[in-house]
């Protein structure tokens, strides 16, 4: 579980980077929704 919190995080970095040119806003809200849906 450890490892999924971790690649989760550093995803979760990338879909912010990417957000500032482009549309990611919805990756990051399925993202978030397979996070809460783990735990």
């Amino acid at each position: 579980m450890n490892g999924f919190l971790s690649n989760d995080h550093l995803l979760s970095g990338i879909f912010f980077q990417l957000g500032h040119h482009s549309d990611s806003a919805g990756m990051f809200s399925i993202l978030a929704k397979a996070r809460s849906a783990a735990v």
